[in-house]
């Protein structure tokens, strides 16, 4: 009786552990990793940077608005991302902000050039450049952070 004790009693506790590694196991995968994190952020912006490069060159208005609302998409997308590293988290809002800051100069832009209103052409296609900067600075920061070793 006592080898049935001890067996029994044995075999609990190596379920136990187990149940226990294999419940840390389950829950450390569920868990995103920074380089997760990052690579959600990278495929938004690779995405909008495509569509951005693709229309430079373009004189049709009603291309011009498509971009503005890719950038309203792409700051929509940022933002609901549910991201855990707080750095991540940081650059999620500025990218976000930048973007819609992008949609609301680029569709400025059209209206000014509709209207032949020169100086709100200038001004809106100065912000545009300004949010052009200020997004690849961001970029660069966000892609050197997710480089990094953790």
């Amino acid at each position: 009786m006592n080898k049935e004790k001890l067996t029994i009693s044995t075999l609990s506790s190596v379920f136990s552990s187990l149940l226990i590694v294999t419940t840390s196991l389950i829950l450390s995968s569920c868990t995103e990793g920074r380089i997760s994190q990052c690579q959600k952020i990278i495929v938004i912006t690779k995405n909008m940077e495509e569509i951005s490069q693709k229309s430079r060159q373009t004189q049709n208005l009603d291309e011009v608005l498509k971009v503005a609302d890719a950038f309203e998409t792409s700051a929509e997308s940022i933002k609901k991302l549910n991201l855990a590293d707080a750095k991540l988290t940081e650059y999620q809002a500025q990218l976000a902000e930048i973007y819609q800051g992008n949609a609301k100069s680029t569709r400025q832009f059209v209206s000014a050039f509709n209207k032949k209103d020169i100086p709100g052409v200038r001004l809106a296609q100065q912000e545009v450049q300004i949010l052009g900067e200020q997004e690849q600075k961001l970029v660069a920061q966000i892609n050197q952070y997710c480089q990094q070793e953790n």
